[in-house]
């Protein structure tokens, strides 16, 4: 019986998601732990969202949430490189008396 709750999700949040430019501007994220409560049947219905709308909608959201290296700064490497300074290169000379 579970299962007849796919379609009415998937349709409820598809005609949400049509009318908004990201997942950002949803209520989707707000009613998060409610939707979960809906077991797999949730998991199905974004499957289908995902395949519906495609990565347009949702790649923001996804990269924020992996939060990779690569798309954050290094404070410490910044900092290495600006407090290293060069040094002087001293030339000995040999003196002849």
């Amino acid at each position: 019986m579970s299962q007849y709750f796919i379609a009415p999700l998937y349709l409820l949040l598809r005609d949400e998601l049509r009318t908004s430019d990201d997942l950002n501007q949803t209520s989707l994220l707000r009613h998060l732990k409610l939707y979960k409560g809906f077991g797999e049947n949730f998991k199905y219905s974004l499957v289908l969202l995902g395949g519906f709308f495609g990565f347009k909608k949702f790649y923001d959201v996804y990269y924020d949430k992996l939060s990779l290296r690569i798309f954050k700064t290094s404070k410490s490497s910044d900092t290495i490189i600006k407090s290293h300074k060069p040094k002087r290169k001293r030339i000995w000379r040999s003196r002849r008396l």
